[in-house]
């Protein structure tokens, strides 16, 4: 059954009581009453919304739906509707540097700061002196598209992500780099890159100071931790560079650049190559052999690694002297077929 039947004003009836949204995104859920509506992307959200409309979402499940951003001709499946709206080019924002009261449609968020926000807009490559306090937000030009950079730091722990305005990137990612004093040293994370949600992604949420309550890290959920792509302790970032930091910087770059420039080792094709992004060490980025280490949960580290660090950077668990054989009979392997192949 097609939505074509069914006028949106139908639609518009059905809002989710804390965001403001169509409630067509499971779990759909209403209060003792069914006075009111909250919809799958509330669900964290605290209320007395407890009863669950499930033959409401199964006879939901037969129909389409109009995306409800002005401008956007769409009908979408049910159970698809999350995956459009974090893509689609219509949805309405609040402007993300947070001191701005404006909203507009993401489309327009790149001349929205060229015209107010001129001074936090960047070509690639945006490089931070090391103050242990503060937090930066950047657009970021790369090839002709827009990503947006968050970056915190405080006395303890450095975050960092970075976040599509075009939709969901192909063979893009971001690396952050941290250099010693010493500049003999430095250290590089390599992180996945995802659509903007203002949501979830909010300058004022990281300030603790946000009081959206439809916004996952507001201030109202204290104890939930921040949600970004890397976040590591400073005093294991200096335990492998050897020194206090002093600067560090973030780019955006391409996946297939990468894979021309980078010397192949022998090996060809999609897989192979990321068969080698797995045996990759996350600490270092070189390719790991044995001896081939893991934390308590299962992160590999390589051997170097492990000599400078006694917890895991990627989830502050300790590492243990466990071998990883499996991983190092496969990179055994790996390195015969290079050998065969030279």
């Amino acid at each position: 059954m097609d939505y074509h039947g069914n006028p949106r004003a139908v639609i518009d009836n059905f809002k989710c009581s804390q965001c403001g949204k169509h409630i067509f995104v499971s779990p759909i859920t209403t209060n003792s009453d069914t006075t009111s509506y909250k919809c799958g992307r509330c669900s964290f959200v605290p209320s007395d919304h407890t009863i669950r409309m499930k033959t409401f979402e199964e006879l939901a499940s037969f129909l389409k739906f109009p995306c409800t951003n002005e401008g956007c001709d769409v009908i979408i499946p049910w159970g698809q509707i999350r995956n459009h709206e974090a893509t689609c080019n219509q949805r309405v924002i609040s402007c993300p540097c947070g001191v701005c009261p404006d909203t507009y449609p993401i489309n327009k968020l790149v001349s929205h700061f060229l015209v107010k926000h001129l001074d936090i807009t960047s070509t690639n490559n945006k490089q931070f002196k090391a103050t242990r306090n503060g937090l930066h937000l950047t657009l970021i030009t790369f090839k002709q598209l827009s990503y947006l950079l968050f970056f915190y730091e405080d006395h303890d722990t450095v975050w960092s992500s970075v976040y599509s305005v075009n939709g969901r990137p192909d063979n893009v990612f971001f690396q952050i780099n941290f250099n010693g004093l010493n500049k003999t040293k430095s250290f590089s994370f390599r992180g996945e890159i995802i659509p903007f949600n203002d949501q979830e992604h909010c300058i004022n949420c990281l300030r603790d100071i946000c009081k959206k309550v439809f916004h996952k890290y507001s201030t109202f959920y204290p104890n939930r931790k921040k949600n970004m792509t890397f976040s590591m302790k400073i005093s294991t970032i200096e335990e492998l560079l050897g020194s206090f930091i002093e600067y560090c910087s973030v780019n955006i770059m391409d996946e297939t650049k990468l894979t021309e420039d980078k010397p192949s080792e022998g090996i060809k094709g999609n897989n192979q190559h990321s068969l080698l992004e797995d045996l990759e060490c996350p600490i270092c980025q070189e390719l790991m052999c044995a001896p081939i280490y893991s934390c308590e949960i299962g992160h590999a580290i390589c051997n170097i690694c492990k000599k400078k660090l006694t917890k895991c950077p990627l989830c502050e668990n300790k590492l243990t002297d466990s071998r990883c054989f499996a991983l190092e009979a496969i990179a055994q392997k790996v390195e015969k077929l290079h050998c065969n192949q030279c």
